[in-house]
């Protein structure tokens, strides 16, 4: 099954991501920026079943609610929308038997990110189990990333950079994810400090 991630940077944007991969699922995560017909396209293009999502965006997520999404499929993780389920329910609901993610093969389809669409429709590229681990592995290796270092993570988590190399290479590592909802400057550099950050990740334009 595909479920779909259309969310800022927040601790549930995680927690929904690795629930959907360890039970097997397909996480397809969906650009914040994408307006409602994008998010649609997405949606369809992937077959996505199930999407989380946070209420800030509930305006652009009811319009797509009977179009191959059923309201009891829309999962709210942060804020409250009346008439959709709250994250908050599954997790009060959870056992606490520890949970065992489902073996998936290596070549079996793990997550599909998105293009911008900036040339055309939005192209999907399929990732691998093999992948992510292959990339995970070759970012501790190269960075030398271990349990005492804090990754400073303010990149979107829809994006390679930030899900890939930050986050799943953080996690991996059983490093301290240090995450922001966006780039604000006075925030990160305060944070940066605050946080005892090791680790600092960014684009050319933010450090420029």
């Amino acid at each position: 099954h595909h479920a779909a991630v259309w969310a800022p940077n927040m601790h549930d944007w995680i927690e929904a991501a690795l629930g959907i991969l360890g039970a097997g699922g397909v996480l397809v995560t969906i650009n914040t920026r994408f307006k409602g017909s994008e998010a649609a396209y997405v949606l369809g293009k992937s077959r996505a079943r199930l999407l989380f999502t946070a209420a800030e965006l509930m305006s652009s997520v009811k319009p797509l609610v009977g179009s191959g999404l059923a309201a009891n499929q829309v999962v709210v993780c942060e804020g409250h929308a009346p008439g959709y389920v709250d994250l908050a329910h599954f997790s009060a609901a959870t056992s606490p038997t520890p949970f065992a993610p489902r073996h998936m093969e290596p070549d079996a389809p793990a997550s599909i990110l998105y293009t911008s669409g900036t040339t055309g429709r939005q192209k999907g590229a399929t990732l691998s189990h093999s992948n992510v681990l292959s990339n995970v592995h070759a970012t501790r290796e190269c960075l030398h990333i271990d349990p005492s270092d804090r990754l400073l993570l303010f990149l979107p988590l829809f994006h390679c950079f930030g899900q890939n190399f930050i986050m799943n290479a953080g996690l991996a590592s059983a490093a301290t994810l240090v995450l922001h909802r966006r780039f604000e400057a006075d925030r990160v550099l305060g944070s940066t400090e605050a946080d005892g950050v090791t680790m600092f990740f960014a684009v050319p334009t933010i450090y420029m």
